[in-house]
């Protein structure tokens, strides 16, 4: 099964709408690069959903920029953060990211962790996200 797929399935969302191909391209130009085209995967299948904590799994494409810029443009952060794009979080306070240049490796990073730290995380996007949701759902006794 597809990932976009896969994910629809497991999550309950909400979900945004899918975006455009002129929305991706805009979100390109703010953010001086091209996304992984694993995110934009997602993106044209949907803007963006909630997870069981109700905190985005996957932020909006705005959001996205948003906050990519953000960490960006914090010159005490690591300088891999140059390099990646956040995607979403968990609701624990660590951001997912993408390196622009490891598309494929989906990093866990708290702004706590010391220097250059941080976390590669096994699976691919839609792994990372069911993986989570079975752990909070497993804690929360679901």
């Amino acid at each position: 099964m597809e990932e976009t797929a896969e994910v629809r399935k497991q999550f309950d969302g909400p979900f945004g709408s899918p975006v455009t191909q002129q929305r991706i391209e805009a979100a390109e130009r703010s953010l001086g690069h091209g996304l992984p085209m694993n995110l934009k995967k997602h993106y044209a299948e949907y803007d963006g959903f909630k997870g069981p904590t109700d905190t985005d799994f996957l932020y909006s494409l705005d959001e996205l920029v948003k906050t990519t810029l953000w960490l960006r443009g914090e010159g005490y952060f690591p300088d891999f953060i140059q390099r990646s794009v956040a995607l979403g979080e968990d609701g624990t306070g660590a951001y997912w990211l993408i390196c622009v240049d490891q598309p494929d490796k989906v990093i866990d990073w708290d702004a706590e962790m010391e220097g250059e730290e941080h976390v590669v995380l096994d699976g691919g996007l839609a792994e990372e996200w069911i993986a989570r949701k079975t752990r909070y759902e497993s804690a929360a006794g679901s």
